[in-house]
């Protein structure tokens, strides 16, 4: 599916599938909410018509959804060797070892 940036965030419907995920990219390991559903549906901007679990607009950082903040990805069937697509309720996922001869962040995971 190819997607058209038309500056607007799609709103998951109330029966899309959440999945409480952290970041990868370093140790710090930052929290964030996965929204999956079918292309071509959407929720509403009354509470109760989509499927986001808080404010759409947060009164106290001042943050709000941008469309930069999604992403249109066709999701494959996952098998036992491929493992668990998201760690929830984590803070650190993993950490980077660092190889000073390398340079910083090179090294592997663990």
């Amino acid at each position: 599916m190819s997607f058209r940036y038309t500056g607007r965030v799609p709103i998951p419907p109330p029966d899309a599938e959440r999945y409480a995920t952290v970041c990868q990219f370093c140790n710090v390991g930052c929290g964030y909410d996965v929204y999956v559903w079918p292309a071509g549906r959407e929720g509403g901007l009354r509470p109760g018509e989509h499927g986001v679990v808080y404010r759409l607009k947060d009164g106290v950082y001042d943050k709000e959804l941008t469309p930069q903040s999604t992403d249109f990805t066709k999701l494959g069937a996952l098998t036992h060797s491929q493992g668990i697509p998201w760690i929830s309720e984590a803070m650190v996922v993993r950490t980077i070892r660092r190889d000073w001869l390398r340079g910083r962040g090179t090294g592997e995971w663990r």
